[in-house]
């Protein structure tokens, strides 16, 4: 699901590769605990950018401490379980829910198939995030289903189609928050949901275009050749996403977190746009 929002580690300083990895360490275990264990295995880059995010903006305390990693078993600094990792871990369970549900409408097949049979433990995670934070799911599920709405359409203009999933990640990274806080993370989240958006459908042109599936690009530009020819286009589209996260985020940056930030909205937008605009010409 998703995860296009990515630091390019190369170009991070080594104090804040670690800062990095302990948020998306402790956003495992974090989830791990309050959601599901099987969150674990699902976690994705956008929802680290998310908890980062909040972190940034709220100024919330946080601690690292040394921990074992399940996966490789050594010990490495994990992030422990506060306020913007419990919330990104409900965000996350809703979203994973609501997303399960919007796939068995629309893929087919085995993916259609193993869906529906792990469908109880999506719902169940989902139900663990509303207690938490009650009104979590309906911020996801309504502009999902406006999406879903779109799509069922055949909604050929790409910003109105990543328009809804922009308004859905801009509601989730200002959930909760007030004033000048909220509106930043309102912001910085919008600009992540349409590039997101528009970055998936980039990714999948070629394989919606097979499988005759909704893909708002190819519906545009008239198929997936078409939107080949317009990649300069869609290239400077996708890096005014990450340029615009950026401006949001210099209204409030000062604090550990501003390299990982600057370092997502620049270096890896691009490196992600270029992977997605390549994929398919690489053949």
């Amino acid at each position: 699901m998703f995860g296009y929002i990515r630091p390019d580690m190369g170009e991070l300083k080594t104090k804040h590769v670690g800062l990095y990895r302990s948020v998306y360490c402790g956003i495992c275990r974090c989830s791990g605990k309050h959601i599901s264990r099987f969150s674990r295995f699902l976690l994705n880059y956008d929802f680290v950018f998310l908890a980062v995010v909040r972190l940034a903006l709220t100024g919330e305390k946080y601690v690292i401490k040394p921990r074992r990693c399940m996966v490789n078993f050594k010990k490495r600094g994990v992030m422990e379980p506060n306020e913007a990792l419990k919330f990104t871990s409900a965000a996350f369970g809703a979203l994973a829910y609501f997303k399960a549900l919007d796939d068995l409408q629309d893929e087919k097949g085995f993916k259609r198939f193993s869906t529906r049979i792990f469908l109880p433990f999506f719902r169940r995670m989902a139900k663990k995030g509303e207690k938490m934070y009650p009104g979590i799911s309906d911020t996801v599920k309504i502009p999902l289903e406006k999406l879903s709405a779109l799509e069922a359409a055949n909604c050929a203009v790409p910003d109105e189609a990543a328009d809804s999933f922009a308004v859905l990640t801009a509601d989730i990274a200002s959930f909760g928050l007030e004033g000048d806080v909220s509106r930043v993370a309102k912001d910085m989240g919008y600009h992540i949901g349409r590039f997101v958006y528009l970055a998936d459908a980039l990714d999948d042109r070629y394989k919606d275009q097979k499988t005759q599936s909704y893909n708002p690009l190819n519906l545009a530009f008239g198929g997936a050749e078409g939107v080949d020819q317009n990649i300069s286009f869609l290239r400077r589209t996708l890096l005014d996403s990450g340029a615009a996260i950026s401006r949001s985020y210099a209204l409030a940056d000062g604090n550990s977190f501003d390299g990982i930030i600057y370092n997502i909205a620049g270096y890896g937008i691009e490196a992600a746009a270029e992977k997605v605009i390549n994929k398919e010409n690489s053949k």
